[in-house]
């Protein structure tokens, strides 16, 4: 269901569906009931991706590997401490008996889209733009099945999505000769891959083990959104800490009888954010 939603592909836009929910700036945190965007707790299959520093999501994902997203934001377990706003647990697909997968590529162009109409009142310009024409190609592909039927399964999924940006310019500055500000564009790279195993040791035990990770390099910010020279920019690589996995979790279940249910997770999220030059004399390398 969640690919036949008229949303940009990614789970926060789903999140938004939800009754009491709404990303009022816009920035991909959705707010819960009035709370902050930045008082709600992200979980991948139960394990917390909250960007400890601004308490936002601190994860993406191939959104072909989605099952569901389960939002929680009244009436909240106590499990779920320190949460003012919502709790949002993206639960993703698993193997079966039947080999099922996907492939597809996506592709955008700036432009395909109709221009702006109209004048401004106040200066009399336009609001025409200048379309950005290139294509943009993003390919997915998962893949999931039995390793040995009616026990062990397997699922996998990777994403690439290599972005070329629009040119956007610096603000204006007395000492550019021409007087307006200077143009960049960003060559981004997201890639995003999982791997998962699951097995049915006996028909009461159950073992999960499950590993993904989402790269994304080459973004280019302007941080205080007052930069005057492209030496005030900086690039920023994000997750890219990760040695071979930014999330990845051991899960297990199993019943003892009729009265006794055993559940279990150990998990580990690692994440980062690399802020360096972007023309190797600006501000100074932060990690």
């Amino acid at each position: 269901l969640t690919d036949k939603l008229p949303v940009v592909r990614g789970y926060q836009n789903v999140i938004d569906f939800a009754p009491g929910q709404n990303d009022i700036d816009g920035d991909g945190n959705p707010n819960a009931r009035g709370a902050p965007d930045s008082g709600n707790l992200f979980l991948f299959d139960g394990v917390d991706t909250t960007d400890p520093t601004t308490g936002t999501f601190g994860a993406n994902n191939n959104f072909d590997t989605i099952q569901e997203v389960v939002v929680s934001n009244a009436m909240v377990s106590a499990e779920y401490g320190r949460v003012q706003g919502g709790v949002f647990n993206v639960i993703t697909k698993s193997g079966t008996n039947t080999f099922h997968g996907s492939g597809r590529v996506l592709l955008t162009n700036d432009n395909w889209n109709a221009d702006n109409k109209g004048i401004n009142p106040l200066s009399g310009n336009s609001f025409n733009r200048n379309k950005f024409d290139e294509n943009i190609y993003d390919y997915l592909f998962t893949l999931g099945g039995p390793v040995w039927k009616d026990h062990v399964w397997f699922f996998g999924a990777f994403e690439r999505n290599p972005q070329t940006t629009p040119e956007q310019q610096t603000q204006t500055s007395p000492f550019h000769i021409d007087g307006t500000g200077q143009s960049y564009s960003r060559q981004r790279l997201y890639e995003a891959w999982q791997g998962k195993i699951s097995g049915q040791v006996t028909p009461s035990h159950a073992l999960t083990f499950q590993a993904q990770a989402d790269p994304f390099t080459g973004d280019v910010r302007d941080y205080w959104g007052a930069a005057a020279d492209l030496q005030s920019l900086t690039d920023q690589n994000q997750s890219d800490q990760c040695p071979w996995a930014c999330i990845w979790q051991v899960r297990y279940s199993g019943v003892f009888g009729p009265s006794v249910a055993v559940e279990g997770t150990y998990a580990q999220q690692r994440g980062g954010i690399e802020v360096t030059n972007h023309l190797g004399d600006g501000p100074p390398y932060i990690n």
